[in-house]
């Protein structure tokens, strides 16, 4: 009998070694098949393929067999683990059945997986943190976002969702929370890909000096430094005007 990529092959499905190409969708019209098929929840399905449960996880669906649909999306997976269709599927599927700390590690694995490549790799820690902030622990998201701006130190969402994690409510003190956010702010404004990313952060690290710490004079200097990457910008202006008056120069 022929199996997975074999059967495929005779049908004359093409990529991805025959198992989970993507232009299958377009070419079975499988979408139309399933909506078209009268099926209502609780109903038993037989379904007889030779592949990796291509169709029968979408009947599973929609038949509310949510078990089996994942079963058969992670042996999916696992036969075409470069497919990230299959990917955010699983994760959909897992959310709907809040079996979130499997999110967390189908995303782990990801990040894993494409550890060769750094963006994706991060992206996938990402979601990870995601998670993490779902199901109400901030540290795990916290140490997955710190991994994942260390391992591609250009990717801003990074930077912004741990910046938005370490930003302490109003009625907290302000301790390290508040300095690790500067040392974030700074590290990202050194490796900004692009002056105006950088000037972006510049400013952000020149509001907690004044606004925050209560330090004006200090966010004087970061935005003299804002004027000479670019001479004119207004809010550098605006802050060193401010700055001024707060500290009476």
């Amino acid at each position: 009998p022929l199996r997975g990529g074999g059967a495929c092959a005779a049908l004359g499905w093409r990529g991805r070694g025959g198992l989970e190409p993507a232009e299958r969708s377009r070419e079975a019209a499988t979408g139309l098949l399933i909506k078209d098929l009268p099926l209502t929840i609780g109903m038993t399905v037989a379904d007889i393929g030779a592949g990796t449960g291509y169709i029968a996880r979408r009947i599973a669906e929609r038949i509310g067999d949510f078990d089996s649909a994942i079963a058969d999306l992670k042996h999916a997976a696992a036969l075409a683990s470069d497919d990230e269709v299959l990917t955010e599927t699983l994760d959909r599927l897992l959310a709907r059945t809040e079996r979130h700390p499997e999110r967390l590690e189908l995303w782990l694995e990801e990040s894993e997986r494409l550890k060769d490549s750094a963006p994706k790799s991060a992206k996938a820690l990402l979601r990870a943190a995601k998670v993490a902030e779902q199901i109400d622990d901030p540290e795990e998201a916290l140490t997955h976002l710190t991994a994942a701006r260390l391992r591609a130190p250009a990717d801003s969402e990074a930077v912004d969702e741990l910046s938005r994690l370490l930003t302490p409510a109003p009625s907290e003190r302000l301790d390290t929370e508040v300095r690790s956010l500067l040392d974030l702010y700074a590290q990202a404004a050194l490796k900004a890909p692009d002056p105006a990313r950088k000037v972006a952060y510049l400013e952000k690290t020149a509001l907690f000096w004044e606004d925050v710490l209560g330090e004006p004079r200090r966010a004087a200097r970061i935005y003299e430094e804002v004027l000479v990457l670019e001479p004119g910008r207004r809010n550098a202006i605006l802050g060193l005007q401010r700055t001024g008056a707060k500290a009476g120069d």
